[in-house]
Order: C-alpha cells, then structure tokens, then sequence
C-alpha cells in the first residue's frame, strides 16, 4: 500500500460512503480498505438520504493466506480493523431539532443550559463518532435491544447487561463528560442531585435528563459517580 492505511485498525472517512461501489455479482465493495458486504444488508447508510449519522464496518480475520503462490490482495491490511464513515447528515442541521447544537462551542461559555435536558445533545458530531467507535473489534458493543437502542428514555429502560453492551449508553456517557468538563464559568454540569431522602421531584428530573449546575465538581469525580449510575 502505498499509505500507512493498511496498518490502521480503525479508519474515518467523511465521504459520506462515495468509496463504496456496487459490484456486479452484487453487494457493495471498499477496494481502499478490502471490505465488503452483501446486497442484503441494503446500500451503504450514508447513501440513504437523510437517514444515516454514521457507520462502522468491521472484520475479525485471521492473516490471509497466498493465493496461487502469490501475496494475497488482503496483504499488509490489519486483520481486526473497521472503517467509520461519519454522513454528511451529521454535519448538517437537524430537521427535527433546527436548535440541537452540532458541537457544545455553538453555545456561548456564559450560556445557562439548565432548561435543557441531555436529549438537546444528541446530535453532536461527538456523540456519533464515540457511538460508531465503541462499534470497533476491540469493544464489539452493539446497537441492542434491536428498536429500542437509541435515546435516552431507551437507555434508562435497559438492564445493566444492556446497556453495558449497548453504543449509545456511550455516546450520552461521553456527553455527559463534555458537559461537566465545560470551559468557562458554566462548568459542572450533570444530573440533579436526589438528596437524602430523596426528592421525589429531583428525581422525576433526573430520569428526564435534566441538566443541573454545580460549579464544585470536577470530571473525575463526576465520571465515577456517572459510571455508577449506568451500571447500577
């Protein structure tokens, strides 16, 4: 090859899937990355217009084998790799959600989102990326239960089996991040605190994903007490 693609176990394209060619005996080709998949599976995501964010194809692979005598054309590709292709869509406006911000620097650092909940979030080009990633060999999380796998209402509905195993408790998991750890005044930004006994109201606010403010948290703190709530 004559790039160091071949040894990269992860790829990101941002050609909104125009690598893929239809193959004659059918299916879908990427000749960059020697990856393919069957006409069953549809045309690649980010061709379907206005409904793909992104998508990761990946292969677990033994070393290939010569052909004939001769190197195999998989020669020189890692066995384990995936290839991330992040649409177009995800750059674009939302048309459900024309406010939803596509990177948390849309808002301002003075700009109090407290009368936001986390679902505003789900847009941002983070949270596709982080989605498509933990899709990778190396993590296999999957987007399951399969019509219930997405959203925060959807995540607070799952086991903790499920939603360790599934992408999208992730990407709000990295969203949560980014909101504590925002620069600026208007930093520490996360659920609201239930208290001791709980507050029946806090705790309605806390299932809608409302954002709270407390300036005195820091992320690593935050991260712990947020990884409990997940698994829990």
């Amino acid at each position: 090859m004559d790039d160091c693609r071949g040894q990269c176990n992860l790829r990101i394209y941002c050609d909104n899937d125009k690598r893929w060619v239809s193959r004659a005996s059918g299916g879908w080709l990427d000749s960059s990355n020697m990856m393919a998949f069957p006409a069953a599976w549809g045309s690649p995501l980010c061709r379907q217009e206005k409904i793909g964010f992104g998508e990761l194809h990946r292969i677990k692979a033994p070393d290939p084998a010569p052909v004939n005598g001769k190197a195999s054309p998989l020669a020189g590709q890692q066995a384990n790799r995936a290839v991330m292709t992040i649409c177009d869509n995800t750059f674009d406006k939302y048309p459900k959600d024309n406010n939803a911000p596509k990177k948390l620097s849309d808002y301002g650092q003075n700009k109090d989102l407290t009368q936001l909940d986390i679902s505003h979030f789900q847009f941002m080009i983070s949270m596709t990326i982080l989605h498509e990633w933990t899709h990778h060999p190396q993590f296999t999380r999957e987007d399951e239960p399969q019509g219930a796998c997405y959203g925060w209402e959807n995540i607070l509905k799952m086991t903790r089996d499920q939603s360790v195993k599934n992408s999208d408790s992730y990407a709000y998991l990295g969203a949560w991040a980014l909101l504590a750890g925002r620069p600026g005044p208007q930093s520490g930004y996360t659920l609201p605190r239930v208290g001791n006994p709980p507050d029946a109201t806090k705790e309605q606010e806390c299932k809608d994903g409302k954002l709270a403010l407390y300036h005195q948290i820091t992320r690593k703190r935050w991260l712990k007490g947020m990884y409990k709530r997940f698994i829990a």
